[in-house]
This record gives structure tokens, sequence and C-alpha cells, in this order.
């Protein structure tokens, strides 16, 4: 029973679906994708059976670089190569990854973390304190100008205490740095490899995940293989393979055909026919993620709050869940965790 949940976990992991959400405000609640199933025996695959997989993405990464990542399509790639120092699980819980303890000082401003031993990098550097530190500096200075710096703007410094401890001090305090601190994009790379690329995006990332870095044709495909050497649980797969397939049904269609293993972004339209094929398993995930249509305050007419309010009354909401997302959604402008101060309104066409 453990061993499933740890197999549904790195699943999970490795393929969290990229969904898709419409705002004012929408958003899906589950996340379509799907998957060839095995055929012959369901018998669990022994560790040294080498498999390759093949993943249909609708859109590619656009960078190799950790610290450059701003998208999920992005994120999915390199989270399989590139580690954070702790993570969220599946229930938005933050847990170990990197580092496997750590304690926040009283008031909030110092978070003291202490890291895995014997962990190495796949170009053969060892994971430590100084690593970590090389990380953030790079972070930090502004000549880099890596991407997502809310992440680390509160942070004063980063010091090593001793080979396998470090303690990142804050501005002011900041409790939110433990969840910054599970994003893709403050994920530790190979100090090596920093200092040959410090001022631009890496073309080969190199940290301490599952999967070592093989191939990269942007809008193409990335390829990455086995880490033989993974510190954690390591994979079965020998080979991943993602691959850009921008156009749904022709994504859909890989699938169908056995070209690819699974598909990610499944049009809601597509699933009641792949339900029906008993070479597929249509999955659905939880998701937080919203795309959105924002509107800039600052610009006419929105400066307008009768206008805002207007466009607000005027979108049909639940037209757009059931006819274009196929009920694979929610209205995400009523969830409890918005709290009293967000102000929703129902549709009303006369008072728009």
């Amino acid at each position: 029973m453990e061993e499933s949940k740890k197999k549904n976990a790195q699943f999970f992991k490795i393929f969290g679906a990229t969904i898709l959400f419409f705002w004012l405000t929408t958003s899906f609640v589950e996340g379509p994708f799907a998957q060839r199933r095995p055929s012959g025996a369901k018998a669990k695959p022994k560790l040294e059976t080498r498999q390759k997989l093949i993943v249909a993405q609708e859109t590619g990464p656009l960078t190799m670089d950790a610290h450059h990542v701003v998208d999920s399509a992005t994120a999915s790639v390199i989270e399989q190569m590139v580690e954070p120092l702790l993570e969220l699980t599946p229930k938005g819980e933050i847990a170990p990854k990197l580092a496997e303890k750590w304690e926040v000082s009283p008031d909030a401003t110092e978070f003291t973390l202490r890291l895995r031993k014997g962990i190495k990098f796949h170009d053969g550097q060892p994971f430590n304190a100084e690593a970590v530190k090389s990380n953030f500096d790079r972070r930090l200075d502004s000549k880099t100008a890596t991407r997502l710096h809310f992440l680390v703007a509160q942070i004063a410094s980063v010091t090593v205490v001793n080979e396998y401890t470090v303690r990142i001090k804050t501005k002011v305090p900041f409790a939110p740095l433990l969840s910054n601190l599970t994003y893709p994009t403050n994920g530790i790379q190979s100090p090596a490899a920093l200092k040959r690329s410090w001022d631009r995006p890496m073309l080969m990332p190199i940290g301490t995940g599952p999967f070592i870095f093989k191939e990269w044709a942007p809008g193409n495909r990335v390829v990455m293989v086995r880490n033989d050497n993974y510190w954690g649980t390591p994979p079965n797969l020998s080979e991943v393979t993602f691959r850009v397939i921008t156009d749904d049904a022709s994504r859909v269609a890989a699938l169908e055909k056995g070209e690819v293993h699974v598909a990610l972004k499944i049009p809601p339209s597509d699933l009641p026919r792949l339900k029906t094929n008993s070479n597929i398993n249509v999955m659905t995930i939880p998701s937080a993620r919203t795309i959105y249509v924002g509107v800039n305050c600052l610009t006419e007419p929105f400066t307008d709050k009768k206008v805002r309010q207007a466009l607000n009354y005027a979108v049909n909401k639940e037209a757009i869940l059931e006819q274009i997302l196929g009920g694979a959604g929610r209205d995400d402008s009523k969830r409890p965790q918005n709290g009293p101060d967000i102000c929703t309104r129902d549709r009303q066409p006369t008072a728009a």
C-alpha cells in the first residue's frame, strides 16, 4: 500500500497535467490527461527492466535553466532533472526534498535548513551548503536577470553554517519563504555549471534529480535518461521524452495510434470517446492553476468601476464551464479561500 502511494506521488510529480482555466473567474478542478494501458499482464516491472516513455505536451519548455522557469510546461520538464530544497505534496503541504529538516526563528526572519548528505549533481559535483549558497547568490545577483525575483526578493543573506547547513535571513518577517523554496525556479543546480553560465541561461540543466539531460530540440522535444545514482527512489523508466504536439487533435491522435504513451491537456470534448477505448486510461487530477483574463485598472475604460462591474455581470461563467470546458471546472470566484474581501457577482445581463 505504501509503495503504491509512493508510485502515485511520483507519477503525479512527473506528469501532473497542464490544465486550462478561464477567469472572470472560472477554473478547472480536474486536469484531464490520458495514457495508454500497458499491454499484456499487469505485473509490476522489475527495476532492471529498461522502459522508455513518450509524453505529448501542448507546449514545450522555454528554457533549460531552472532559474529562468516561469511557466508550468517548462517546470514539468525541468523538475525531473533539477530539484528544490523543499517540495509541495499533492495536498499542498511543505515537505523535505534536498533539505531534510528546517527551523524557523520565532520572528520568522531566520530559516536554518539542514541538507541531505551524500548527494551529487549529475556532473559529479557534491551537493552541500556551498552549492546552495552559490545558487542563491546567482538568484540575488541583479545582473543575472533570473526570473520570478519576487520569490527571493525578501532574502537579505544566505550563510554557510557548516558543510550541510545553511541559514537564510530575510529583510522582514517572511513566513512564505518556505513555500517559495518549493518553486522550480529556486531549483538547485551544479555550481560548476552556474559559473560557466552565470549571467545567461544554461542550455543544459545539471541538477540532482532522477533524470539526466540528454537532448533538447526547442519546439520539438526534450529527452532525458535515468539517473542510476539518484539519491532517492530511482524510477523504473530508462528514458523519458517530452514531445511537443501543439494541435489538440494531433496530440490525441498520437495517443490513440500508440505514438505516445501519455498525452496532456486532453480537450473535454474528447473525454467521452477516449473513456470507451480499452487501450486508454483517462485520468484527472485536482488543480489550483488558474488562467484568467485580466484588465488594467489604470487604463480607460477600466478606470471606471462600473465598467469593471459590467464586465463581470456580462460573462456567462456557467456556459463556459459546461459548453467549453465540458464540466471539468468550477467558478473560481466562489472558492472559500478567496475570503470576504473578494467581491464577486453572478451573471446579470440586464445589469451589465
